[in-house]
């Protein structure tokens, strides 16, 4: 409870920093996406009963590391070193997420058959070769539509895990849910919030780049750009 309330109240009185100025064109190119995208993040929302105020946060620094890292991404060995062997892995699509972060997802909605029943359709029929589960796994995750479909069902995933996160405010929930995302969201729940005071943001390789916090680049997006984006969709 103590690390809650810790955590609660620096979310409130952190020391803002201008990210749009941080990452310049890069939050520019991933605000575009966004934009962009928001009808089909939305949609989402509404089929899975998911908040879209908390899901667009979430995912939106890995736009921007999408953004950094787009002009040297070459995954082409390292996929095939993952459907032979399964010994790699690596960030795919504009939301960076790993085959093995779709994998943890996949064993979850098994382990709760009913309350992720919804999700059912994200599963890979367990009798194929193991080769084609992976191939398919990579496929998916090649796709906008699938990822977006894998933050939602992450986001349920907490919601049973930790359910008395989601009594707080907005603003708490969404520092939560996005740290859960960038550091692991089958982390204990004090390993979460530890991390959500640290600042590794983003991890491009480059060791002379500022890092920063990557829940308050979600905060960031929320408060300053996001009434925006979705004031434009009604």
């Amino acid at each position: 409870m103590l690390r809650i309330l810790i955590v609660f109240l620096a979310a409130l009185f952190f020391e803002s920093i201008d990210y749009k100025k941080a990452f310049s064109d890069n939050y520019t190119r991933a605000l575009d996406f966004v934009s962009e995208n928001t009808g089909l993040i939305v949609s989402y929302s509404a089929a899975y009963d998911t908040d879209p105020e908390i899901i667009m946060p979430v995912l939106f620094p890995e736009a921007i590391r999408y953004s950094i890292v787009s002009d040297y991404l070459e995954t082409k060995s390292l996929e095939l070193a993952y459907v032979y062997s399964g010994s790699t892995d690596f960030s795919i699509g504009y939301f960076q997420m790993k085959p093995s972060f779709v994998e943890n997802l996949e064993k979850s909605i098994r382990s709760h058959p009913q309350a992720l029943s919804k999700y059912d359709s994200l599963l890979i029929p367990e009798d194929w070769q193991l080769t084609e589960i992976r191939k398919e796994r990579l496929n998916r995750l090649k796709k906008l539509e699938y990822q977006v479909a894998y933050v939602n069902c992450m986001y349920d995933i907490l919601k049973i895990l930790h359910p008395s996160i989601f009594k707080h405010s907005k603003e708490f929930q969404i520092q939560f849910v996005s740290t859960a995302f960038n550091h692991g969201f089958l982390s204990g729940q004090d390993e979460i919030l530890e991390y959500s005071e640290k600042a590794f943001f983003p991890l491009n390789g480059k060791n002379n780049t500022p890092r920063y916090k990557y829940s308050e680049i979600s905060l960031y997006f929320y408060k300053n750009d996001l009434p925006l984006i979705l004031s434009k969709k009604k």
